[in-house]
């Protein structure tokens, strides 16, 4: 796997931190608590950038917390469409 496909996978990862937290309308720090890890851990990875800290348990409790599987963080933009208030996942 070349580094080129690495760096998409985790720009992809990185969007799809922040589209969550904006879908469900969570602050910062309330992300953080569900992720278990710090604000300013979550920041970072919201910005693209990976922090030593940052363990494969955070693509669990993704999981757990928004039924989204890790294949589908890294691989696909998830994009949310909301029709009569339900939200709808769509992956490009």
């Amino acid at each position: 796997m070349n580094s080129k496909h690495i760096d998409k996978e985790f720009e992809n990862f990185a969007y799809n931190i922040k589209s969550l937290r904006v879908k469900n309308n969570l602050s910062l720090n309330s992300m953080a608590e569900k992720l278990k890890i710090d604000e300013s851990t979550l920041t970072l990875l919201e910005k693209g950038e990976l922090p030593e800290e940052v363990t494969v348990e955070i693509l669990f409790l993704i999981r757990r917390e928004f039924g989204v599987l890790p294949k589908d963080m890294f691989g696909k933009i998830i994009l949310w469409f909301f029709v009569a208030r339900r939200g709808a996942l769509l992956f490009l």
